[in-house]
């Protein structure tokens, strides 16, 4: 009876142990199937993100190559010369015909001219700030002109004496969104012998003569030709920060101490936004030195300052 009794015991435990392995070998071929399944997810999404990015980088290129078509065969318009009326006459710029020009790949639309312009006919007539608009909501296409003059403002009988006339030249290209600009400037005198010259849209022909006409108040700077540029900086700061009837009105040391904090405000990119000042507009100051190395205003500057503050007070 033991032994019968010790035999089941053992059979049983045999058999437990075998239960007992094969499900241990069939857990560890479940893992490894889960494994499989999950390396296979794993290559898929693989494969998955493969495509994708090879299908973000057609996007990519796609949109690349038409932005890239767009820019290379947008219309560019803009004034190519201007032409007197009859026989080289320059005695009336009135006469005179500004030859608007799209040398782009495409048609320019809607193509609007604004002219702006400071008009003198001496010094008892000056018409500032007159606005026209000679061309509106025309079509200019690749290689053609389209003609247009000013409108006459005075008798004919006034002879121009000089006349600043800036221009802004707006159209849409076939397939963009946006509005295109572009901006000249016009200059006429006895200086450019009666012509319209086309000059930096910064030139001031008004502000220059003034300029040269009163620095010789100042015996620092009658001999001294201070350049566009230099004298383009001194106005933004005596305009958008000393103020003009401050520096007019200033004492030497007072316009010193009053400038002795602008240049770090500078520095620090304060008035970028404003007038497009920052460091290198000091260092322009430094030769001829209108400041000196540590950012002081000089007497230097201080004349050129008193002289800008005089022209622009005068407008």
């Amino acid at each position: 009876m033991e032994a019968l009794t010790a035999w089941s015991t053992f059979t049983l435990a045999v058999l437990t142990f075998a239960l007992v392995l094969l499900a241990a070998v069939n857990f560890h071929k479940f893992i490894q199937n889960i494994n499989l399944v999950a390396k296979s997810i794993d290559q898929q999404a693989a494969s998955i993100k493969l495509q994708t990015d090879s299908l973000n980088s057609q996007i990519q290129s796609v949109t690349l190559q038409s932005k890239d078509m767009l820019l290379n065969h947008k219309p560019v318009v803009y004034i190519k010369q201007v032409i007197p009326a009859n026989n080289n006459d320059l005695s009336d710029p009135y006469s005179c015909s500004f030859v608007l020009t799209n040398s782009g790949k495409l048609p320019a639309r809607d193509v609007l001219v604004l002219t702006i312009s400071n008009i003198s006919y001496g010094k008892d007539f000056i018409v500032w700030n007159l606005s026209q608009t000679p061309v509106k909501k025309a079509s200019v296409y690749p290689g053609a002109d389209l003609v247009f003059g000013l409108t006459r403002v005075s008798p004919s009988n006034n002879k121009m004496a000089k006349a600043d006339l800036r221009i802004k030249i707006q159209y849409y290209g076939d397939g963009l969104s946006e509005f295109m600009t572009e901006e000249m400037r016009y200059i006429l005198s006895d200086r450019t012998h009666r012509k319209w010259i086309n000059v930096s849209p910064t030139l001031d022909i008004f502000f220059h003569e003034k300029y040269d006409e009163l620095k010789s108040k100042y015996s620092d700077l009658a001999a001294l030709d201070l350049s566009e540029g230099r004298r383009e900086i001194v106005r933004d700061i005596v305009s958008d920060i000393l103020g003009i009837a401050n520096v007019q009105k200033a004492r030497p040391d007072e316009l010193i101490q009053a400038f002795a904090g602008v240049p770090k405000d500078i520095r620090q990119n304060k008035y970028f936004q404003i007038n497009g000042l920052n460091g290198g507009a000091l260092t322009g100051l430094q030769y001829p030195p209108l400041i000196d190395e540590k950012d002081q205003l000089t007497m230097l500057g201080v004349s050129a300052f008193k002289c800008v503050a005089e022209v622009m007070g005068s407008d």
